[in-house]
């Protein structure tokens, strides 16, 4: 019996250890596959879930050289440009609220210059319509009314009326005639009109700065017997009358210059003083908050002046030093009158 069953006895312990072979090979198979496939796959689902939940900061590590390797390394590189562009992104928004904080600081600030300037404008109407009142009721009425009493006078006593109080009548009704003359000059130069800006100015010099004394040096290059667009000229005029009325009233100045040129494209304007002088910075931020004696106010209001017609003006100035005021206007050449 046992000679019969050996060769099977041996053939089933053959086969069991085949099998006891068979299944470690197994074992082993897959344990090498889950380190070599599942395991990294694993890691890299645990690192697209961290991505995906925005966290950044830990890199995906590479898991071999196989396709997964390549896989890991692809995330990886994922990874980091994501990164980098939310930096950027982070770096843009900080950048952009400081813009926006700038800018809105900015209007704030434009909007208190608009109210001082909108004040002074009131202000400055207010005062304007004060002294033509007073200069009225003062100089023409007080004439007016002295014609009305002499004429009444005439008309009583005709047989009185004699060459010397007609001559007398006239010369009153001629010094009413320039003081309605003068006051029409202050509101609106027909001189700027007629006779164009060198006249204008010059007759600010004499108005302003020759009852004081001070030396008026005005140079006129390549203006002369041209004429400019309304708006040009009106606003020179304007400029050159404010800084004349300031160099009068604040500067001490014993010389001012005045330069008046253009070229193909632009038409520059310099006037400049020996005077006293002023810190500019500080004026100007006085004028922000509001001054007393309004100077800030109509030195920005020139600037505004003249940015209205996309001009640039430039105010250098230091205490004894003097001052001097540059301004650029852009022309557009035209066939026609003006420019």
């Amino acid at each position: 019996e046992e000679n019969v069953f050996a060769p099977a006895l041996n053939l089933k312990k053959t086969f069991m250890a085949l099998g006891i072979v068979f299944i470690g090979t197994a074992l082993v198979l897959t344990i090498g596959i889950n380190r070599s496939i599942v395991n990294p796959v694993k890691e890299l689902i645990k690192g697209t879930d961290r991505i995906a939940k925005g966290d950044l900061s830990k890199p995906i590590l590479p898991q071999g050289s196989d396709e997964i390797g390549v896989l890991s390394q692809s995330f990886e590189t994922m990874r980091v440009k994501l990164l980098e562009s939310l930096e950027s992104i982070r770096m843009h928004n900080l950048e952009l609220e400081s813009r926006v904080k700038e800018r809105t600081t900015q209007i704030k600030e434009s909007r208190k210059r608009v109210g001082n300037l909108l004040k002074k404008v009131i202000s400055t109407q207010e005062e304007e319509r004060k002294r033509i009142a007073r200069e009225l009721h003062d100089d023409t009425l007080q004439d007016l009314s002295a014609i009305l009493m002499r004429i009444d006078m005439c008309r009583l006593y005709p047989e009185k009326v004699t060459p010397e109080k007609i001559e007398r009548i006239r010369t009153i009704v001629l010094r009413s005639l320039d003081g309605v003359l003068g006051i029409i000059q202050n509101l609106r130069p027909s001189l700027l009109d007629d006779l164009g800006l060198e006249a204008a100015i010059k007759w600010l010099f004499n108005i302003h700065l020759g009852e004081k004394g001070v030396n008026c040096y005005f140079n006129i290059i390549g203006v002369a017997d041209k004429r400019f667009r309304p708006e040009i000229e009106i606003t020179i005029f304007r400029i050159i009358q404010e800084a004349i009325v300031n160099i009068a009233r604040h500067a001490r100045a014993e010389n001012v210059f005045v330069i008046l040129k253009t070229d193909k494209n632009t038409v520059n304007l310099d006037i400049e003083d020996d005077g006293e002088g002023f810190d500019v910075y500080s004026l100007f931020q006085q004028t922000t908050h509001g001054t007393k004696d309004g100077r800030g106010l109509g030195l920005l209001g020139m600037k505004e002046r003249a940015s209205l017609i996309d001009g640039e003006l430039q105010i250098c100035s230091s205490p004894g030093c003097g001052t001097r005021i540059s301004l650029r206007l852009p022309l557009e050449p035209t066939g026609g009158e003006y420019v």
